[in-house]
């Protein structure tokens, strides 16, 4: 668990999967600061300075006590694993979290979400919603 020492590092970009991590950070009741990147209001590209902490200059990134996670699902299973002491989900190593939810399933979650939610960006933005 967090003890109030280590601080963890939010690379948050408007618009983006990081929103889910600055919701998690709050139910854990971890300490973190945020550093913002803005998008480009015509292309809606992440600005070059994100491409110095991921380096596709994607979002969300975390760092933490000198360890760079990236990827939003890697996150909350880094953050569950190191900082959740069974809140939100069974703690690993027990029978419920064995049984709660499937490695392969977890894993086609994750990969699918990032998937649909291009498809609904696109055809909200197709429709002009």
């Amino acid at each position: 668990m967090n003890d109030g020492h280590c601080m963890i590092t939010v690379h948050h970009l408007n618009n983006s999967r990081s929103q889910r991590i600055l919701w998690l950070l709050e139910e854990l009741g971890l300490k973190y600061e945020i550093k913002r990147y803005e998008r480009d209001a015509k292309t809606m590209l992440a600005p070059p300075s994100l491409r110095k902490v991921h380096p596709l200059g994607k979002s969300p990134v975390i760092e933490e006590d000198g360890l760079t996670v990236i990827e939003s699902g890697a996150i909350i299973e880094h953050l569950l694993d190191s900082h959740g002491n069974g809140q939100l989900r069974p703690a690993a190593g027990t029978p419920e979290r064995r049984t709660s939810l499937g490695r392969c399933a977890q894993a086609a979650w994750h990969a699918g979400q990032g998937a649909i939610e291009r498809t609904v960006a696109r055809v909200r933005a197709a429709v002009g919603t």
